[in-house]
């Protein structure tokens, strides 16, 4: 789970399966801190394993070996993360939403990295800014490296998540 935050990804794969292990990233040492205690509070900390860096580069030890990359990445544009409400932005630092000038940074980052990490026919699942999902899949589409695209939308039919498979 990389973009980890808090860890409600991590911690939700985590819990579903006793003999799942996750791997939980973020850049921000303290939201790994955060991450790691909130598995410790919910008993699942012997199952995880935290580590801090930027995006895939922690998790190079495992390249080819992983079976599922999920990321709730930044995906707001630098402009708009400065006018963000603040019942939204107030409890988060900036960097848990800037994704760049078009907010797809980290996005396409992902997106070249995580074929590499991910074994034949692992999963890639992450979460995409409104907006961002017909551009997000066409992309995965032309890359050539995923057999099966599915998308995920919200109640109001714009696209929320994406779904992957390598080939």
């Amino acid at each position: 789970d990389t973009c980890c935050g808090s860890g409600n990804v991590g911690l939700a794969v985590a819990g579903s399966d006793p003999v799942v292990r996750v791997v939980c990233v973020d850049l921000s040492t303290e939201a790994v801190a955060l991450a790691e205690s909130n598995a410790a509070d919910l008993g699942l900390g012997d199952r995880m394993e935290f580590r801090v860096g930027d995006l895939l580069k922690p998790v190079a030890d495992l390249t080819g070996k992983v079976d599922l990359i999920t990321c709730n990445p930044p995906y707001i544009s630098t402009a708009n993360v400065e006018t963000m409400d603040t019942e939204i932005a107030g409890h988060e630092p900036p960097m848990a939403f800037d994704g760049g000038p078009f907010g797809v940074k980290i996005l396409r980052r992902l997106l070249k990295e995580a074929p590499a990490v991910l074994r034949p026919r692992g999963f890639l699942a992450f979460e995409v800014g409104l907006g961002q999902g017909e551009p997000m899949s066409e992309r995965m589409r032309r890359l050539g490296v995923f057999d099966s695209i599915d998308v995920f939308k919200d109640a109001n039919g714009a696209i929320r998540a994406i779904g992957a498979r390598l080939a």
